[in-house]
C-alpha cells in the first residue's frame, strides 16, 4: 500500500513499505506426454536487495534445502546475509543494487535442486517484482558402449570385452558448481562372468585405488572416480573403461542376444 487514497481517521501517513507479502512457490519441470522427468531443475533467484526502514525487508527462502538441494553457487562478491531456520535457509539484503551485474552476483545466486522441482518463500517488500530465472540443466550425455566380437559362439568361455566412454561434465557448462562424484556402473547379463577391467583418463591409463575404486555387486560393477579427477580443468574429457568378461554355462541354454546395461 503505497498511500492513503480516503480520508481515514486513524491513519493520516504514509503507509509505503509498512507491509511485506510472502509466497511459498513449488517450481516443477514435466514432460507434457506424462513421462517421468529426468531433467535437474536450476533456478537463479537476483536482485534480492529491498531494505526497508520498517524492517520489511525482501528476503528470499529455500525450503527443505538439506533434502532437496544439491548445490548452491555464488559470486564472490555476494553480500547476502544467510540465516537457517530448521531445514529451510533464507537470505537476507544489506543494501540496494542496481544493474545486471549487480543483481545477479552481489544480490542473486545459481541454486540446482536434486530432482526436478523446487520450493521456495520469496518475501517482497517494494512496488516490484521479485527476479527468478528457471532453467533444466544439460543431461549428461549417454555413455557410448561397444563390443569385441560382435558375435560370439553360444557356448562357455569365450571372451568377450566391454568397452564404455564417459565424459566427464564442464563445470558451468553442463552443470553448475564442482562435481562432487562420478561413477560408472555397468550390469552384466548373467549369462557374462566379469573378470578384470582397466581405466583410461585423457589417453592416459589410469591405477586403480589412486585413481579410482571398483566395487561388484553380482553383476553389477561399480567404478568411482577419484576427486582429483574430478576439475574444471578435466571438463569434457572422457574416460574409457575397458571390461573383460567371459560367457558361462547359461549361454548355451540361452543363446540370444547378451544385454549389457552400462550407465
Amino acid at each position: 500500500m503505497d498511500y492513503i487514497d480516503v480520508n481515514h481517521p486513524s491513519y493520516t501517513a504514509d503507509m509505503f513499505r509498512s507491509y511485506a507479502i510472502s509466497a511459498n512457490v513449488t517450481v516443477e519441470l514435466k514432460y507434457t506426454d506424462g513421462t517421468p522427468c529426468d531433467l535437474k531443475l536450476v533456478m537463479q533467484p537476483s536482485d534480492i536487495d529491498v531494505v526497508g526502514d520498517t524492517g520489511a525487508n525482501e528476503t528470499f527462502s529455500l525450503i527443505n534445502a538439506n533434502s532437496t538441494i544439491d548445490s548452491i553457487v555464488m559470486n564472490n562478491r555476494n553480500i547476502l546475509v544467510e540465516s537457517t531456520s530448521g531445514n529451510n535457509i533464507t537470505w537476507n539484503p544489506v543494501r540496494g543494487t542496481s544493474g545486471p551485474d549487480q543483481e545477479k552476483n552481489l544480490a542473486g545466486f545459481a541454486v540446482k535442486s536434486k530432482s526436478n522441482s523446487m520450493t521456495f518463500e520469496s518475501t517482497s517488500a517494494a512496488t516490484s517484482g521479485s527476479l527468478f530465472g528457471v532453467y533444466t540443466e544439460a543431461i549428461t550425455p549417454a555413455p557410448v558402449k561397444a563390443v569385441d566380437p560382435e558375435q560370439a559362439p553360444a557356448k562357455a568361455g569365450e571372451t568377450i570385452t566391454y568397452t564404455g566412454t564417459f565424459t566427464l561434465p564442464r563445470q558451468g557448462i553442463d552443470t553448475i558448481g564442482k562435481i562432487k562424484s562420478m561413477s560408472m556402473v555397468d550390469t552384466f547379463d548373467e549369462r557374462l562372468d566379469f573378470q578384470s577391467l582397466t581405466v583410461s583418463f585423457d589417453g592416459q591409463t589410469l591405477t586403480e585405488g589412486t585413481d579410482y575404486t571398483v566395487s561388484v555387486d553380482g553383476q553389477k560393477v561399480t567404478v568411482d572416480i577419484k576427486d582429483h579427477l574430478l576439475t574444471k580443468a578435466n571438463g569434457g574429457k572422457k574416460f574409457v573403461i575397458t571390461y573383460k568378461t567371459v560367457t558361462n554355462s547359461k549361454v548355451e541354454t540361452d543363446g540370444s542376444n547378451i544385454d549389457n546395461e552400462l550407465t
